[in-house]
């Protein structure tokens, strides 16, 4: 499947799991879906995290395994009640543009590309759970 376009004609949706599949946009189809809770779009051709209008409903989401290779502050301002982001297996260097989603608890950034964690980035999140395995982590505390 590449395109979900037709899913905006299902606005009552609340789980959508669109896993490995060809899909390179989630928009317009997933502005149309707001009571999505959660959203399972891993193994795609995705480049984008979160690109489509806001959804305050949405608690869950899933992005690994996609061709995201940045992060746009932009894109997460509408989704501040997700509490669980896993966007493993991607090409992410820069996990700062996470701080905008303050209510975070889990958070897994395996196989990435993330090298360090500065103090602007997820320090003042809620997190309870942060999965980094294989990455070139080093903590960077300093100011």
């Amino acid at each position: 499947m590449t395109d979900i376009s037709e899913l905006s004609n299902y606005p009552h949706i609340q789980h959508l799991i669109a896993k490995n599949n060809q899909i390179f946009t989630l928009t317009p189809a997933l502005d149309e879906l707001s009571s999505l809770i959660k959203l399972d779009v891993s193994y795609n051709e995705l480049t984008q995290l979160l690109h489509f209008q806001s959804n305050v409903n949405l608690l869950e989401a899933d992005f690994s395994y996609n061709r995201i290779e940045t992060i746009h502050e932009d894109c997460l301002i509408g989704f501040q009640y997700i509490k669980v982001l896993k966007i493993q297996g991607n090409s992410i260097e820069d996990l700062a543009p996470l701080r905008y989603l303050i209510n975070l608890t889990e958070l897994d950034v395996s196989h990435n590309e993330v090298s360090e964690i500065g103090p602007e980035s997820l320090f003042d999140l809620p997190l309870t759970k942060l999965y980094m395995v294989c990455n070139e982590y080093s903590a960077n505390i300093s100011e």
